[in-house]
This record gives C-alpha cells, structure tokens and sequence, in this order.
C-alpha cells in the first residue's frame, strides 16, 4: 500500500472533507444526496433540481450548434432537394434517373471516387511510416516535426 501523499491526512477526523475527494452522502457529478443517506432523500428533497441544473449547461451546449447546423444545412439543403423534386405539385424521382444516366455525372462520380481512393492510399503511405519514425525513433528536430504535423489539426 503506497503511502499518503503529505498534503492529504490518511483519515480525516469525523465531519472533515479530504481534498480532492466527494464528501460522503454527496454525488459530485448531480449535486444531489444518495437515496437513503439521511436528510434530504425524501420526496420534494430539491435532489432532483440539482440535476436538472447540472444538466442545462450540456443540453444547451448541444442545443446551440445542432440548431445553427438545422438552419444553415439541413434547411437549404432539404428545400433545394424539396425544389428538384416536387414538379406540378406532385413528387417526381424519375428526376434521380435522369441525374444518374447522363454521362457528365458518371464521370464526375468516377473522377470523385478515384480520387478519394487516391487521397486514402496516399495518406496511408506516407502516414503510417511517418508516425512509426516520430513515435519509435529518436532525432534531432523531432518536437519541431511534431508541432508542425500538429498545426493542421490545431488551427480551423
């Protein structure tokens, strides 16, 4: 068994929080008592307030950009599709076999996915030797290879 660290009292006296620890009774993630801890686990408790508070800020977190992304994406989007579809009142998909047999559209298909399938070999190539040599290998200049490598995935 390791030691206590010396800023920590291995066991605290009665009524004392060690620190860095949840006090006992309490959930440090709802803000709530445990059910059958004593005061407080009754009906109309406030338990359950707490919850809903610790809640808000995750829900709108999620709100917020799910509804920027509603309207500026799914919205166009939808009403463009909505446009190319519906003619004379009415729903129309022999439009999809239309789109689908000219031939600009199969070459541009095409020429889309040999690419992608270019862009994919291409990075496994140079990816997966590139991050055995950073991660296995020691040189000078390394930190530097590193934080550039970084910078994409950093900057937006």
């Amino acid at each position: 068994m390791r030691p206590a660290p010396p800023d920590r009292d291995p066991q605290p006296e009665s009524g004392t929080v060690r620190r860095g620890f949840a006090r006992p009774g309490r959930s440090r993630l709802l803000g709530g008592t445990r059910a059958g801890s004593g005061a407080g686990s009754g009906a109309g408790s406030g338990a359950k307030t707490g919850r809903i508070w610790t809640a808000l800020p995750i829900i709108a977190a999620a709100v917020i950009p799910l509804s920027f992304l509603g309207v500026f994406f799914i919205w166009p989007l939808a009403r463009m599709v909505a446009l190319g579809l519906i003619t004379d009142g009415g729903w129309d998909l022999g439009v999809f076999g239309e789109v689908l047999t000219d031939s600009r559209t199969q070459r541009v298909i095409g020429q889309t996915l040999l690419l992608a399938l270019g862009a994919t070999a291409g990075a496994i190539l140079l990816g997966l030797p590139g991050a055995y040599v950073l991660y296995r290998r020691t040189f000078p200049g390394r930190g530097v290879v590193r934080a550039l490598i970084t910078v994409p995935f950093v900057l937006p």
